[in-house]
């Protein structure tokens, strides 16, 4: 939405694609950090994004997942799922990331089945039920603080001796009675029973395996970089994170730029996002005013 605001005001013949509108933002139940709003949800956020960007000439394709981009004769031709294709004089990637999977026994076997990977979506299903979080970072505490206004006890396991969120948001796990954090906790197995989990075991300091009584399991560790569409085309990091000019959000190849998420740029922010979006977007104004 960033960048589309701002290439759109270039009067630049833009083409928004996504398998859907949002992303990561969208999923978001408050934000008390993107400045000049308070107490927002995420998907108000976005829409008011989305209001901007129809104002301008902008057109907007989705559900329209790119499954290729590839240079060909000058230009990039970017290939959705179905076939379809589309060209353009340049790219720019703003595909963001997917949760990172804990691959333990069970994980797959329930999942949507009382695993889940976010806590927005699917808290309020949990209601007087006993949770666990898995994960010590801002995703995990977040999870943890959001499942407490549903769930009687909720669990939330970290594997290192001391939680990585956020002062403020480390402050209120500890306020939170509904909350119990486990320190030096490694899960191990999602257990279950009826085609529903019941169960979750973890390793703990001594290496002494625990067994938790819940019926809901949150993972909270993190996002992989959904950057599989430019693999062969871009240089990326040992991470699958596309490495971009800090100055211009270019990437390797010259034309393709990138921002957000998928990027190797550290803090994985929505403001820190948006601003490197609109930065990515007048580079690219640049870089084509200067083929021209």
């Amino acid at each position: 939405m960033s960048s589309g605001i701002y290439a759109g005001r270039k009067k630049l013949n833009v083409a928004i694609v996504a398998a859907e509108i949002g992303g990561q933002t969208a999923l978001q139940p408050e934000f008390y950090n993107y400045p000049g709003f308070v107490d927002v949800d995420g998907y108000k956020l976005i829409q008011n994004m989305k209001k901007q960007v129809s104002g301008l000439a902008v057109d907007f394709k989705d559900p329209w997942t790119a499954k290729r981009i590839e240079p060909v004769d000058g230009i990039f031709r970017i290939t959705s799922a179905t076939d379809e294709a589309l060209e353009a004089r340049a790219v720019l990637i703003a595909t963001g990331g997917k949760p990172r999977r804990l691959n333990v026994p069970g994980e797959e076997a329930y999942e949507n089945k009382g695993v889940t990977y976010c806590a927005t979506c699917d808290a309020p299903l949990f209601g007087g039920k006993i949770t666990a979080v898995v994960g010590g970072g801002n995703t995990g505490t977040e999870a943890a603080l959001l499942l407490a206004k549903y769930s009687p006890k909720v669990y939330l396991l970290h594997r290192g001796p001391e939680l990585k969120a956020d002062a403020i948001t480390r402050e209120q796990i500890e306020k939170e009675s509904k909350i119990e954090v486990l320190y030096n906790a490694i899960t191990t197995e999602i257990i279950g029973e009826n085609n529903r989990v019941n169960g979750l075991r973890y390793s703990d300091k001594s290496g002494e395996v625990r067994t938790l009584v819940v019926e809901g399991v949150f993972l909270a560790i993190g996002f992989l970089p959904n950057s599989a569409v430019v693999e062969g085309v871009v240089a990326r990091n040992a991470f699958g994170e596309i490495t971009v000019d800090p100055k211009t959000n270019m990437t390797s190849q010259a034309g393709i730029f990138a921002a957000g998420d998928v990027t190797n740029i550290p803090y994985k922010q929505t403001v820190i996002a948006a601003g490197e979006a609109a930065k990515a977007a007048l580079a690219a104004h640049q870089w084509l005013a200067g083929q021209k």
